[in-house]
C-alpha cells in the first residue's frame, strides 16, 4: 500500500509543479494582497518553493518512516507546506494538510486541488482543511511532520568580512518585509573596525525603498497595524536607554494617499558587554520588532563564538558573515562570504558605491 501511494505520488509530482507555475501570478496577486510582499520577495518564494519540489523530484525520499502525518502551513511562511507534504507522500504516508490561524490559504488550497489524483483504491492519500480551521477529529492525533517554524538569526561578522557586503546581507536579512521575516536578523556582533560598517548601513537604511506591494521598485512593503504598533513601542523603549547610541532613528513613513502603513528603519550601536541593567536585546524590555537592527560592537580579544553564547545563539540561528571559524564551518551555521554581486540584488536598494 505505502510503496503503492509513493509511486502515485512520485507520478504526479510533475503536476503539482506545473500547477504551481500556472498559479504563479494568482499567487502573487495573493501574497501581495495579504501579507505585504514586494515583487522580488514574491518571486523569490515562489523561486525556493519550485526548487524545493525539483529537490524532490530528483531524489524522492525512500518509503518508510511516519504512515501518517500532519502538514501545517505557518503564518509567516508562505508555501513551506508544499516540499514537507509531498516530501511525506513519497515516503507512503498519507498526509493532511492545515494551516496556522493568518497564513494564506494558497500552498493549501494548491495541494488541495491534486488532492484527487492521489486516491488508492478509492480512499484519500492527501486531505486538507483552510487555515485557522479546526484539524478533523479522525486526524487530530497524527504527528506533525511540518512545517519547521522559523526562528530569527543573529549575524556574526569577523574582522575580515567585507564590510559593504555584510551592510547588504544586513539590509536584506533584518529590513525585508517590514522586519517580519521569520528568519529576520535584527542582531548583528561586529568584530574589528566598524566605521566602515556604520557608513554602508547609514546609506542603506535611508536610501531603502519602502513603498506599495504592488510597485516592482519597492525593497520592502507595508507593515500590518500589529507589527507597525509594537515596533514604534519597541523605538520609544531603546530611546529610553542612554548606552544606546541610535543612528539611525526609524519611526513612521507616511505616503500620500496610502492609508497603510510604513515604517522607516532604525539603527542602534551598543557597546559588549551590554551596560549593567540593560536587558538583553530581544527582551520584553528591549524588543527588537520591525526594521530594527542592534549592533553589539565587540572589544578586542573578545571572540565572536564566546559573544554569541554570552547571549544564547545556537549555530542554527547564526549567520556568519566573513571566512568561517577554522575548523567550525558546519554545526547548521550558515556562511556568506565574498563580495557584493550586483546582478543578484533585488529592486529598492542603493547600489554599491565607495565609501
Amino acid at each position: 500500500m505505502r510503496e503503492r501511494l509513493a509511486a502515485l505520488a512520485r507520478a504526479r509530482l510533475r503536476d503539482l509543479l506545473d500547477l504551481l507555475a500556472l498559479r504563479a501570478d494568482a499567487i502573487g496577486e495573493v501574497l501581495a494582497a495579504e501579507q505585504g510582499l514586494v515583487a522580488w520577495d514574491r518571486a523569490a518564494i515562489l523561486g525556493h518553493a519550485q526548487r524545493q519540489l525539483r529537490r524532490l523530484l530528483e531524489a524522492p525520499e525512500p518509503v518508510g518512516g511516519e504512515a501518517v502525518g500532519v502538514v501545517l502551513e505557518r503564518r509567516r511562511q508562505p508555501l513551506e507546506c508544499l516540499a514537507p507534504a509531498w516530501g511525506a507522500l513519497l515516503r507512503g504516508a498519507r498526509v493532511h494538510v492545515g494551516g496556522e490561524a493568518g497564513a494564506t490559504r494558497v500552498g493549501v488550497e494548491l495541494l488541495g486541488e491534486l488532492a484527487e489524483r492521489l486516491e488508492i483504491d478509492g480512499a484519500p492519500a492527501l486531505t486538507w482543511s483552510a487555515p485557522g480551521d479546526p484539524l478533523p477529529d479522525e486526524v487530530a492525533g497524527w504527528p506533525r511532520i511540518g512545517v519547521a517554524e522559523a526562528a530569527p538569526r543573529v549575524a556574526l561578522i569577523s574582522a575580515e568580512a567585507d564590510r559593504e557586503l555584510a551592510a547588504y546581507v544586513l539590509a536584506r536579512t533584518c529590513l525585508r518585509r517590514a522586519g517580519d521575516d521569520p528568519r529576520a536578523v535584527h542582531q548583528a556582533m561586529v568584530a574589528g573596525p566598524c566605521a566602515r560598517l556604520e557608513r554602508h548601513l547609514l546609506r542603506l537604511w535611508v536610501g531603502a525603498v519602502i513603498g506599495p506591494a504592488e510597485d516592482p521598485e519597492s525593497f520592502a512593503g507595508p507593515a500590518s497595524p500589529e507589527l507597525a504598533d509594537a515596533y514604534l513601542d519597541a523605538l520609544d523603549r531603546w530611546g529610553r536607554v542612554a548606552a544606546a547610541r541610535r543612528l539611525c532613528v526609524g519611526g513612521p513613513l507616511e505616503r500620500a494617499g496610502d492609508p497603510r502603513r510604513y515604517l522607516a528603519p532604525a539603527l542602534v550601536r551598543l557597546p559588549w558587554p551590554p551596560p549593567e541593567g540593560v536587558a538583553r536585546p530581544g527582551s520584553p524590555a528591549l524588543p527588537l520588532r520591525g526594521p530594527i537592527l542592534a549592533l553589539h560592537v565587540l572589544g578586542e580579544g573578545v571572540a565572536l563564538e564566546r559573544a554569541a553564547e554570552a547571549i544564547g545563539v545556537p549555530p542554527q540561528q547564526q549567520l556568519w558573515i566573513g571566512p568561517p571559524p577554522v575548523g567550525r564551518a558546519g554545526e547548521g551555521r550558515r556562511h556568506v562570504h565574498g563580495a557584493v554581486v550586483v546582478d543578484l540584488m533585488p529592486p529598492g536598494l542603493p547600489e554599491p558605491r565607495p565609501t
